[in-house]
């Protein structure tokens, strides 16, 4: 279950927000509000006197032009003084201030501008990405308690939880779109929200990265083709997956 901390000076906008979090709880198994606070006015005031527990995962969803005491980039700092691990979103119409998120450190989930076209899909994509880390981070934890290998990748993309286990999986590859991987199996291709670096965190050490846009399970190798200019790796049903020079040596390690 979440808690969800909304700090928006037009409170109009803010129900908006409001009812596309509910859409997304009703459309998503995996998420649940346990506390949803609007607030649209006297904002240091009410940050200060409002309760935020740390008994469940809070999600804060921040504009930036606030009122007179206070901005969003503030309220942000006071934030990571106590909730290290929390979503923040930025939602804002100030497109020129992006660059400024990276100057005061505060780790966004996302920034996303108002009335644009985009704002509720990419408002989606953030609890999207926010349900996938959570699930992981269960999934691994529950697995830690119990002595239990893991044999499954699982992961929400879509409204839909995918569970691939790592024997099936041949390779991946880059989407061509940020933050977004094909996984490719022997029978199907599937689309996957992280970064190449985030899947190399959770996969077991047999799948290793062969390139800059690919990871490759170096358990469905069957041969490998070092003749230049492109090295190949040839796995399960003749699929082949390209091999930089920089990573044959490791690769060769392995097998």
């Amino acid at each position: 279950m979440y808690n969800l901390y909304i700090f928006e000076d037009e409170s109009s906008y803010s129900d908006k927000i409001v009812a596309i979090l509910k859409e997304f709880e009703n459309n998503t198994t995996d998420f649940s509000i346990c506390k949803c606070i609007a607030v649209n006015r006297s904002f240091l005031e009410a940050f200060e006197s409002i309760e935020m527990t740390m008994d469940r995962k809070n999600i804060y969803i921040l504009d930036i032009t606030l009122d007179d005491t206070v901005n969003g980039f503030q309220i942000a700092q006071k934030i990571r003084t106590f909730d290290a691990d929390g979503y923040i979103i930025f939602l804002t119409s100030r497109a020129e201030l992006t660059g400024n998120v990276f100057e005061y450190h505060l780790k966004p989930l996302n920034f996303i501008i108002k009335f644009s076209s985009s704002c509720k899909e990419q408002l989606y994509d953030s609890l999207k990405q926010i349900v996938f880390e959570q699930t992981l981070l269960e999934e691994t934890t529950h697995n830690s308690n119990t002595n239990t290998p893991v044999e499954s990748l699982s992961y929400t993309y879509k409204n839909m939880l995918y569970k691939i286990n790592y024997d099936d999986i041949l390779y991946i590859e880059t989407h061509g779109l940020k933050r977004y991987l094909n996984i490719h199996t022997s029978s199907d291709i599937y689309n996957c929200p992280m970064s190449l670096k985030e899947m190399l965190n959770v996969l077991p050490k047999h799948f290793m990265r062969c390139h800059k846009s690919y990871i490759l399970n170096t358990t469905h190798i069957s041969k490998l083709d070092l003749s230049p200019p492109q090295c190949n790796a040839y796995l399960s049903d003749n699929k082949q997956c390209p091999v930089s020079k920089v990573y044959v040596r490791p690769i060769l390690e392995t097998l």
